[in-house]
C-alpha cells in the first residue's frame, strides 16, 4: 500500500457570454458557493488518459469516451518523485495559468486552465498511508520519537514521505498500553513539512474556500 493522491479538478463557469474575469475567480462573482458548485472531475492514478468536456447543460466537466469528443485530456504521471497531472489541450484557445496552454503541460495543485465558459482549478486529495511499513521505511526515524522504524510497528506516512508511529490496542493488542508507539496522537502536523497528519481523506487546497 501507499499513500493515495487523487486530482480533483473543480470547474467554475463563466457569465453571460463568457464575459467573466478570470482575476474574480474561484467563486467571487459567480453566485456559486461550496455548497452549489458542480461536482469535481476526479482523476487517479490507475485511470490511464481520462478525455473531458465542458457540459454546459449540467454545468460539469464531464468523462467521453474518447479524443474526438474531448476538449481535453488528463492523465495522473510520476515526473522524478511528483505525482503531476498531464494535460493535453484538445480544443482551441485553451489556456493554462492565463496564457495559451502548450500541446502537452504538467499541472498540480492550484494550477488551472480555461476551456470553453468554464475555468478549472486543480487541486490534490490525500488519503495518508497507514499500516506495516515498507522495506523503504525499515531503520528512518519516526520524526516524533526519533525510534528507528521497525517491521512489526505500524506507521503513519506524511505526504512527504516522513514516517510516524501509530500503534494503537487494534494494531498491537499483544502490546502493554504503556509501551505501545503512539507518536501518532502526539502530532497534529508534520515536523519535517507541516502539513496535516490525518487518517481522513484531506485536500491540499480547496478553490472554494477562496470566495
Amino acid at each position: 500500500m501507499e499513500t493515495q493522491f487523487l486530482f480533483e479538478i473543480y470547474p467554475v463557469f463563466l457569465g453571460n457570454g463568457g464575459n467573466s474575469e478570470p482575476a474574480h475567480l474561484p467563486w467571487h462573482d459567480t453566485g456559486e458557493s461550496a455548497e452549489s458548485s458542480p461536482a469535481p472531475l476526479v482523476v487517479g492514478k490507475d485511470d490511464g488518459w481520462v478525455w473531458a468536456k465542458v457540459d454546459e447543460a449540467t454545468r460539469h466537466i464531464v468523462k467521453v469516451s474518447g479524443p474526438e469528443k474531448a476538449d481535453v485530456g488528463l492523465q495522473s504521471l510520476v515526473v522524478g518523485k511528483k505525482r503531476v497531472l498531464g494535460f493535453l489541450p484538445l480544443c482551441p484557445g485553451t489556456l493554462v495559468n492565463a496564457v495559451p496552454a502548450l500541446p502537452f503541460s504538467a499541472l498540480t495543485t492550484r494550477d488551472n486552465f480555461l476551456l470553453p465558459g468554464c475555468i478549472a482549478y486543480v487541486t490534490t486529495r490525500i488519503q495518508l498511508f497507514v499500516g506495516r511499513p515498507s522495506q523503504e521505511l525499515l531503520g528512518r526515524e519516526c520524526i516524533f520519537c526519533q525510534i528507528p522504524v521497525e517491521k512489526g510497528t505500524r506507521v503513519v506516512v506524511c505526504h512527504c514521505g516522513q514516517a510516524v508511529h501509530c500503534e494503537t490496542a487494534d494494531s498491537h493488542p499483544d502490546v502493554a498500553e504503556e509501551d505501545r508507539l503512539c507518536c501518532f496522537e502526539q502530532v497534529k502536523n508534520c515536523l519535517a513539512c507541516s502539513r496535516a497528519l490525518t487518517l481522513e481523506p484531506y485536500l491540499l487546497w480547496d478553490p472554494r474556500e477562496n470566495r
